[in-house]
């Protein structure tokens, strides 16, 4: 939900956005575009203010869309656009080198990596080994600085949310 809050210079004329009571049900007359209200106001009205907040659907609303409204409920889908790669740099600075690469790998090789891992760690009779009551105390030794802190992570179950679960 999106809230645009308007500061108004004159008296507004909204006669045009009523809708008659038996036209009132209609969804696809119930429509509303705010830029288009914007433009044909804008001399008259100034933006003050703008909050949004996400909800979710509440499932009374199925019942209301078929007893009340008698018309199937509005199915929304949002086309989620590929994530940006930037060329990939023979040597990133600054940057965890395997996190770096695995942006370039194919999810699905990332997810089968993670899934071999935890089935690897868990037995098929006793289920998966008991976490350490103390994960810090425990000394990491003869492994290099980088694996020290990816043990550390995995001990804690901190890291990327895909990846530490």
């Amino acid at each position: 939900m999106i809230f645009v809050l308007y500061k108004q210079n004159a008296k507004l004329d909204f006669s045009k956005y009523k809708l008659p009571k038996s036209e009132s049900n209609n969804l696809e007359k119930r429509t509303f575009r705010t830029l288009d209200f914007y433009r044909e106001q804008q001399e008259n009205i100034t933006p003050a203010g703008l909050a949004f907040f996400q909800s979710d659907w509440d499932t009374s609303l199925t019942k209301f869309y078929h007893n009340v409204l008698n018309i199937k409920e509005p199915i929304f889908e949002y086309d989620f656009p590929k994530p940006y790669l930037a060329d990939q740099k023979f040597f990133p600075l600054k940057q965890a080198f395997n996190l770096y690469l695995d942006r370039y790998r194919d999810p699905r090789d990332v997810n089968q990596e993670y899934l071999e891992r935890n089935l690897a760690k868990s037995h098929p009779f006793e289920g998966p080994e008991k976490p350490l009551q103390f994960p810090n105390a425990h000394p990491i030794r003869g492994v290099p600085s980088w694996l020290k802190t990816e043990i550390r992570k995995r001990r804690l179950g901190i890291g990327r949310i895909n990846d530490y679960k």
